[in-house]
């Protein structure tokens, strides 16, 4: 599995475009965690995937240099903000067959 954390000191718009440029990325890489994370229904699902990340990916905001880290990097360094969760949980919900949508 490649790592990579995209560093950008860009605007709102650019940095969106690097989340959804990566989304398939993102994606292929959780293809063989994702399973670890399917519940009995789709609400259980969600509710794994937020444990995780509330209780194992320490949630630290960027400053003015912001990152967008691949799944990869963020299951590496346990450590993420907002964008990198949100292309985490995407793309496991992606490869669990979960209907989603970035809200901006």
């Amino acid at each position: 599995m490649s790592t990579k954390t995209h560093y950008i000191d860009g605007d709102n718009y650019q940095l969106r475009q690097i989340i959804f440029a990566n989304t398939p990325k993102a994606i292929q890489q959780c293809k063989s965690i994702a399973p670890k994370f399917k519940g009995a229904t789709e609400m259980d699902t969600c509710r794994n995937i937020f444990d995780f990340l509330k209780n194992d990916v320490k949630y630290v905001a960027d400053g003015s240099h912001q990152k967008v880290k691949l799944p990869s990097a963020l299951l590496r360094e346990r450590v993420g903000d907002c964008k990198s969760y949100s292309l985490f949980t995407g793309a496991i919900l992606s490869n669990l067959g979960i209907p989603w949508k970035y809200v901006l």
